[in-house]
């Protein structure tokens, strides 16, 4: 598999490098790993290739195969590019990126994983560290699931990450209105877990009475979750989204369904 990773040279962005040593421990299969770095300019180049070069032989990455890319331009649009001519599985990548404020412009993080083909993990460095599960002990990824968009050919990028990090499934769904609603989406629920599970996937689904934010922000909490996913676009949950990447500051994978 092949993991891409955003680098700016700074010390905030380097901490996805830990995580990403979690990860390639539960990879089934051998990693490469690619370093890009943005320049402002051709001028700066010298300074890059000393500075991605230096990084290659840090004890996070001196076991992989590391590869990098320079590039020069506008800096989430050539992250996108070179995760397609890479063809990287996943984007590794450090981000503040607290809520999705048109008014306030979009950080590069959620710009880059709403033009990237593959799913976007993005660490928070001033948020909950990602967990240091071992090796053979299941690692859940939580799917915020609206209840009018329950599809398991949506959760696909979902359930592939899952194979390659050997890790578990849990679909969050909102209670409704009313018993009815709650039986038909926890129906609903139910049937695509079972269909995933085909897949060899262990999936589990839980309702929650509380906002979705409380419930994954307690997931998160208690160590049943260590990572949330949430899909892209955001067109009819671009609220409750903005909601949970505000006040859920854990790792959180952005995917087009």
């Amino acid at each position: 598999m092949h993991i891409l990773i955003p680098l700016d040279g700074t010390l905030r962005a380097e901490t996805v490098l830990h995580p990403l040593t979690m990860l390639v421990r539960r990879a089934h299969s051998p990693v490469t790993v690619t370093l890009v770095m943005v320049q402002s300019t051709d001028a700066d180049a010298a300074h890059t290739q000393h500075y991605l070069a230096a990084l290659k032989g840090i004890a996070d990455l001196a076991h992989l195969t590391v590869q990098t890319r320079q590039v020069t331009g506008d800096p989430a649009q050539r992250i996108c590019a070179v995760a397609t001519e890479h063809g990287a599985d996943l984007i590794l990548m450090a981000s503040h990126i607290a809520m999705l404020d048109p008014l306030a412009g979009a950080s590069v993080a959620e710009t880059v994983a709403r033009c990237a083909k593959v799913p976007t993990l993005i660490i928070r460095p001033e948020g909950v560290p990602f967990p240091e599960v071992p090796r053979y002990t299941p690692l859940t990824i939580a799917i915020l699931v609206a209840a009018s968009q329950v599809d398991a050919d949506a959760l696909q990028p979902c359930v592939r990450l899952a194979h390659l990090f050997d890790a578990d499934l849990l679909l969050l769904g909102g209670h409704g209105a009313h018993n009815e609603a709650d039986a038909a989406v926890y129906d609903a629920l139910t049937t695509v877990a079972r269909q995933l599970a085909h897949g060899g996937v262990a999936v589990s689904r839980v309702l929650t009475n509380a906002s979705s934010a409380e419930e994954l922000a307690m997931l998160v909490r208690s160590h049943r979750v260590a990572i949330i996913a949430l899909p892209l676009p955001m067109d009819g949950a671009s609220t409750a989204i903005s909601t949970i990447l505000r006040d859920v500051n854990a790792p959180t994978l952005l995917f087009h369904p």
